[in-house]
């Protein structure tokens, strides 16, 4: 998952990881185990670019259809 390639490439600790976003190490490990970050959360991992937030979800990749011209 990305998030313990983001936590690897910088060298963090999982505690060092979750006060990066202001969560607990519990919470952290959580997320790494899948659990899914709240809207706030999930906010910042994708404006971090850690995480999309279909990362999170097993969906296929969702297109809107064009509307006729």
């Amino acid at each position: 998952m990305m998030l313990r390639l983001w936590q690897r490439e910088r060298g963090y600790s999982d505690t060092d990881a979750g006060a990066h976003f202001g969560v607990t190490r519990q919470t952290w490990l959580r997320w790494k185990g899948g659990a899914v970050p709240g809207p706030a959360h999930m906010i910042e991992l994708f404006r971090d670019g850690v995480a999309q937030p279909n990362d999170f979800y097993d969906l296929p990749e969702l297109v809107a259809p064009r509307k006729a011209a």
